[in-house]
């Protein structure tokens, strides 16, 4: 496509004010005839070989195949030449749901040049998102057009949850600032098989947990303190009704549901418990049998970051019953 460029509108308009000077001086008229002639041939020529320049700048997008929702986003493209030089802008085709910063992208490529423009995207939906091309629009070797044309560079990225959080998360776990995030470490007594410690005999505990050599050597009763097993199933039941359609800023009440399972399931993953989900208000229910390796939260994100709330009320008897 040519689309004519400021120097054949600005050659345009000085060929009609020669006109209104011919209409004043007569004597001008073979020059005006001279130079319409010289300008429409010129530009027919521009115009032809700027359309054989049509694929001589290649573009290679450069982008994260898997983003977090709610975060912005780096996008580069890359441009190389065939011709002497190139100079134009470029538009990036961002998925619908994202809000895109600097775009379009002014570019000069030098004889044998490449060179990288990069813009920002704020990611606001999660799911399967494209970028369904580029629009390259760049001058013709006089200036007399623009050459446009649209670029089939596709590129297909999946939006998660915030994973971002979880690094944060473990950075506290490091730091031994667990309690930032709400996280209390307690001991929990009971009559499990691990050994905690001994202590004074109490009139509420069993019988059973009397250590009778440790008595007999301090003349009074001694009980044993054992932790709790903590090697447990948990399954976390998502809501996807309608009513997690409301939204708390940019994201939904199901997006922050998300993320509070993301990290509530790698707490539990760091204590040794296995986890699972399994899904409810929606056509399609989904499940993730319990897992214990550090590898399920990956693949709890894969089960849920195309996920979106349906227009269905929740049936909770249903999901206790899954």
């Amino acid at each position: 496509m040519l689309i004519p460029d400021r120097a054949l509108l600005l050659a345009g308009g000085a060929w009609l004010l020669l006109a209104v000077l011919v209409a004043w001086q007569p004597a001008l008229l073979g020059i005006w005839w001279t130079a319409g002639a010289a300008w429409i041939t010129l530009a027919v020529i521009d115009a032809i070989v700027g359309r054989r320049q049509r694929g001589k700048v290649a573009v290679l997008r450069v982008v994260s195949l898997a983003m977090p929702v709610g975060t912005w986003q780096t996008v580069g493209l890359r441009l190389s030449s065939e011709t002497p030089r190139a100079s134009g802008w470029i538009m990036d085709q961002v998925p619908v749901a994202f809000a895109s910063e600097g775009l379009p992208l002014r570019f000069h490529l030098a004889p044998g040049q490449g060179l990288r423009a990069d813009y920002r995207v704020a990611v606001r939906e999660r799911g399967r998102q494209i970028f369904s091309g580029v629009t390259l629009r760049h001058h013709s070797p006089w200036r007399f057009w623009w050459v446009q044309e649209a670029l089939p560079v596709r590129s297909e990225v999946r939006v998660f949850p915030n994973f971002a959080r979880i690094a944060q998360y473990t950075l506290l776990a490091t730091d031994n600032r667990l309690s930032q995030l709400g996280i209390l470490r307690r001991r929990r007594r009971g009559e499990g098989m691990e050994f905690h410690q001994l202590r004074d005999y109490r009139e509420d505990d069993s019988p059973r947990q009397i250590d009778w050599k440790a008595s007999s050597r301090v003349g009074r009763l001694i009980a044993r303190d054992h932790e709790d097993e903590r090697d447990q199933q948990l399954v976390f039941l998502l809501d996807c009704s309608a009513r997690m359609r409301a939204k708390d800023g940019e994201l939904s009440h199901f997006d922050h549901t998300l993320d509070a399972l993301l990290l509530l399931a790698y707490v539990a993953l760091r204590q040794g418990d296995a986890i699972g989900l399994a899904t409810f208000g929606h056509a399609s229910p989904r499940m993730l049998l319990p897992g214990k390796s550090v590898a399920t939260v990956n693949a709890l994100m894969k089960v849920v970051y195309d996920l979106e709330p349906s227009l269905q009320a929740p049936d909770c008897l249903a999901a206790a019953e899954l």
